[in-house]
């Protein structure tokens, strides 16, 4: 867990989402994980006891102003439907893109039918499950009228490389967006 969040957000008076907003959370989870070289997606990998789906899926529905969850999984996921969390009342579940991009774009499809325009999404992946309840709290609290980002800072040097050959230093942090629904 890091010691300290940032929230990167506009300079600007913040204020806390409007009284008639509601929150909704897009999940993403159609990874297969590549780069872990492990047999199954990172998502579905057991950490204490439980998947990293599961501690991720469990901090989000802790949070009561999230109304419900749209989680984009992939089409050959064999893992997802056997999690007790999947079938959870404030969860539903999409088939997920190519990329990122594509599965939050199918997630934000599956809202368009309930979410209104005065509505806010939430976005986090499915695979960051270090998270904290306060801090998506926080989050929300500052998110103004255009949106807000967490952030935790890093203290392990994260480099790019062409093939064997260093090219730079890279920030890298774990993310949780918010933005309104329109």
């Amino acid at each position: 867990k890091p010691s300290s969040l940032l929230l990167k957000i506009p300079e600007r008076t913040l204020m806390p989402l409007p009284d008639d907003a509601r929150l909704f959370a897009v999940i993403p989870g159609a990874g297969v994980g590549a780069r872990t070289g492990a047999p199954l997606p990172k998502q579905y990998l057991t950490v204490r006891g439980h998947t990293v789906a599961e501690h991720t899926l469990r901090r989000l529905l802790s949070v009561e102003k999230i109304q419900s969850l749209v989680v984009a999984t992939a089409g050959a996921d064999l893992w997802w439907p056997q999690l007790s969390v999947s079938h959870h009342g404030r969860i539903r579940s999409v088939l997920g893109g190519v990329t990122r991009a594509d599965s939050v774009l199918e997630c934000l499809h599956a809202l368009s039918g309930t979410a209104k325009d005065t509505d806010w999404v939430l976005v986090h992946d499915m695979a960051r499950p270090c998270v904290c309840r306060t801090d998506i709290e926080k989050l929300i609290d500052a998110c103004g009228d255009q949106g807000a980002l967490l952030a935790a800072p890093i203290i392990d040097t994260v480099k790019r490389a062409d093939g064997e050959q260093i090219k730079e230093s890279v920030s890298r942090a774990d993310r949780a967006e918010d933005f309104g629904f329109f």
